[in-house]
């Protein structure tokens, strides 16, 4: 408060006569540390003023960039800590209006099946968007199979290091899914994405179809390290319509 504010404060307020010079102080006082909490900002309405964006941990993060962020948190499913953010996570997805919902949940696409326990990790918020059109892709294959299927996403770069993966696998920017149809339907997976990586020149997607000709699982990530073919896919390709 500036000094001209401050005594023309103190006069209106004597002024008043049922006003003591000690309640004067007090309200003065306060007056102050409004004015001061004014000026740093902590008075303002959280959902209103300018916009500067995204807060730090919601701040996408590139796909590539290095090194990968470790894990938000990981830990058992039943750890407090994980609840909120599955949920948070399942909110965000569930925003973009290309994604249904069905056939994927984000804590089978965060759990870690070859850790002891099964534990679960999260990745940082910054990388959640890349999964988007992974998963949209996942679920026009799950349609077009008409079967179930389990899935396994994200790998924190601890984790990924322990199975062997791929030093910068799109599995590290929580980009990349790995399918597994029931046994009898592996085939039919197998031929339907080959199907769609055929017919679709410019779809930006990374295919890896593991085995030949029976099938184990499959790998997809789209728009992370552009179009792309691995392991056993290009004998699947062959056979395409």
């Amino acid at each position: 408060m500036s000094t001209d504010h401050r005594e023309a404060y103190i006069l209106r307020l004597l002024e008043d006569a049922q006003v003591s010079a000690a309640q004067t102080m007090h309200l003065l006082e306060e007056a102050e540390r409004a004015m001061l909490e004014h000026d740093q900002g902590g008075d303002e309405d959280p959902g209103e003023g300018d916009d500067d964006g995204p807060e730090p941990d919601h701040e996408p993060i590139p796909y590539g960039s290095w090194p990968p962020p470790a894990a938000m948190v990981s830990g058992p499913a039943s750890d407090p800590k994980i609840a909120p953010l599955l949920e948070d996570m399942e909110a965000y997805l569930a925003s973009h209006e290309e994604l249904t919902g069905a056939g994927w949940s984000p804590r089978e696409i965060c759990t870690m099946p070859k850790a002891p326990g099964r534990p679960v990790a999260i990745p940082v918020r910054g990388l959640w968007h890349h999964m988007v059109p992974t998963l949209a892709l996942y679920e026009e294959l799950r349609e077009l199979l008409g079967q179930p299927c389990s899935l396994r996403g994200y790998r924190p770069p601890d984790y990924n290091a322990a199975v062997g993966g791929a030093s910068r696998s799109a599995h590290l920017w929580f980009a990349a899914l790995d399918v597994y149809a029931p046994v009898d339907h592996r085939r039919d997976l197998a031929e339907l994405a080959a199907g769609i990586f055929a017919a679709r020149p410019d779809l930006e997607v990374g295919l890896g179809i593991y085995g030949y000709p029976h099938s184990s699982n499959i790998h997809i990530d789209v728009g992370a390290k552009g179009r792309r073919t691995w392991a056993d896919t290009q004998q699947w390709l062959s056979n395409a319509k």
